[in-house]
């Protein structure tokens, strides 16, 4: 008798957390059709109406988002637009450039409209991702506003209206979907997802990224689904990049441009593939989220072998050695987690509560809003002031490059706002949104200037390579005019100064 009494016990106890179990599924069920309502139009509202806000502070994105405008407006390939280095010879955002293309063509939106669209765009396609593997709308209210207010540059990485959020909603599409029990490994779920790997492949290009998400079940020790979603990120990324027209070259090309980036010193390196020291407030966060569970009597077993949380994990480590790691495959998973992790609390601490659900769905939209959709301190107005340098205006005529002419600059931002305001602009640059992607004499004067910080002695060999075409774009204040006697110098723009060879050496035909 004495040894059946602790097998009796623990039969009692698994009796005892399946009842409770099953009573939570059971509450979780019980659906109030007007609160639903309610928390869906707050989603919607929230969804739209952020990005919506944020842009009538006259916001731009500082940076891909114009060139990707810029780009599909001009029709014309990056080996016309840049000076490129001999392997560089594809598009790495063939899907993109289509789309925005298609948009200019038919709708007739110029960049401006085209970088808007971006904008809401991309953040829609992030904001309803997991929506629909989520019982309670409102969990992932209450999750993007905790990482906002845990994370609040977050926000920034959101608006950027990149292709990348793309790859991030296929992630979180991708997480919900095998992390069912009904999908995991079948056919029809294999098939969803070679599909979006593909279309992420031809519109983001960065294919090989992708392959964290096996890696995650792998970790997770979910064995079987790691291989069948390595079948189907190695089957999507072929079905993307055959949809480029040129496979081989297009894969090949993509993989190389991460070697190619790092392989510039230190200095070179643009923000996103910097390190960075930790997030330690995720730490914190997710030890609440626990101790939470612990608190509602909610089981741990299932913790460690929940991919959503190793693709977070691995995101944060990998991290410390590039900061895009981060922010876009830690943070993202990290929200989807926090997400269902509310889920099951809201299931046990207000399962029939319709007027809890709805109340913390409307303080989690107020919260957002009022924390993200404010313009204190030029947040976002600030991003929307540029003076570019258009051919447009009278007063420039002459001092922009002429038709054949490169523009010379060691500041990617001169490339951003001047490529967005000259789609069609007969001209190219020395350095565009990538220094990796440089010319090997054009690069060897970004990284003097990235060692030195001293401009007029960087670009000294394009100044005895300049032509008559050509112009060399420096940044000072209208009282500093670049002390390079060999130009003569134009202050064209907001502490921008713009130098060509003297009118003495041009021809009579030259203005």
């Amino acid at each position: 008798m004495l040894s059946l009494e602790p097998q009796a016990g623990q039969t009692l106890r698994r009796v005892k957390i399946e009842s409770s179990n099953r009573k939570r599924r059971l509450s979780s069920e019980v659906v109030s059709p007007w609160a639903s309502l309610v928390i869906w139009i707050l989603v919607g509202a929230i969804i739209f109406g952020l990005p919506l806000r944020i842009l009538s502070f006259g916001y731009l994105p500082g940076d891909d988002a114009l060139r990707h405008a810029a780009k599909a407006m001009s029709g014309k390939p990056w080996s016309e637009i840049l000076l490129l280095r001999p392997e560089i010879t594809i598009d790495h955002n063939p899907g993109w450039h289509w789309l925005l293309g298609s948009l200019h063509r038919l709708a007739g939106w110029d960049a401006r409209q085209l970088v808007v669209f971006s904008v809401i765009a991309m953040f829609v396609v992030f904001a309803v991702s997991p929506l629909p593997w989520l019982k309670r709308t409102e969990a992932w209210l209450v999750s993007i506003t905790l990482i906002l207010l845990v994370f609040p540059y977050y926000a920034d990485r959101l608006m950027l209206g990149r292709p990348l959020l793309l790859t991030t909603a296929v992630t979180l599409v991708v997480l919900s979907l095998w992390t069912r029990a009904e999908n995991r490994g079948a056919v029809q779920a294999m098939l969803v997802t070679t599909i979006l790997f593909a279309i992420s492949t031809w519109i983001h290009g960065s294919w090989y990224l992708l392959l964290l998400l096996p890696a995650a079940f792998l970790l997770a020790r979910r064995w079987r689904e790691a291989v069948l979603l390595g079948i189907c990120w190695a089957a999507g990324s072929i079905l993307g990049a055959v949809l480029t027209g040129h496979p081989w070259t297009f894969l090949k090309q993509s993989a190389s441009i991460p070697f190619l980036a790092f392989g510039v010193n230190a200095q070179s390196l643009v923000t996103e593939f910097e390190p960075f020291s930790g997030s330690y407030p995720a730490l914190i966060v997710v030890a609440a989220v626990l101790a939470a569970r612990k608190f509602a009597g909610l089981p741990f077993t299932a913790i460690l072998r929940d991919p959503v949380l190793w693709l977070a994990i691995v995101g944060w480590a990998l991290g410390f050695r590039v900061v895009r790691f981060w922010l876009d495959w830690s943070i993202p998973p990290l929200a989807l987690w926090f997400g269902r992790q509310f889920q099951e609390l809201l299931d046990v601490w207000a399962p029939k509560m319709p007027w809890v659900r709805v109340a913390v769905a409307s303080l989690a939209a107020l919260i957002l809003f009022a924390v993200v959709a404010n313009d204190q301190n030029g947040r976002w107005s600030n991003y929307g002031k540029f003076e570019c340098l258009d051919a447009k205006r009278p007063e420039l005529a002459g001092w922009l490059p002429d038709p054949g002419g490169v523009l010379y600059s060691v500041d990617q931002t001169i490339f951003y706002e001047t490529f967005f305001c000259n789609p069609h602009g007969d001209w190219r640059y020395a350095l565009g949104f990538e220094p990796s992607f440089m010319r090997t004499e054009d690069l060897a004067v970004y990284q003097e200037l990235c060692s030195t910080l001293n401009a007029l002695r960087a670009c000294a060999p394009w100044v005895k390579r300049m032509t008559l075409a050509d112009r060399l774009v420096l940044r000072s204040g209208p009282d500093i005019r670049p002390a390079i006697p060999e130009l003569e110098w134009h202050y064209a723009a907001n502490r921008t100064w713009v130098g060509r060879l003297p009118r003495t050496q041009r021809s009579e035909t030259n203005p």
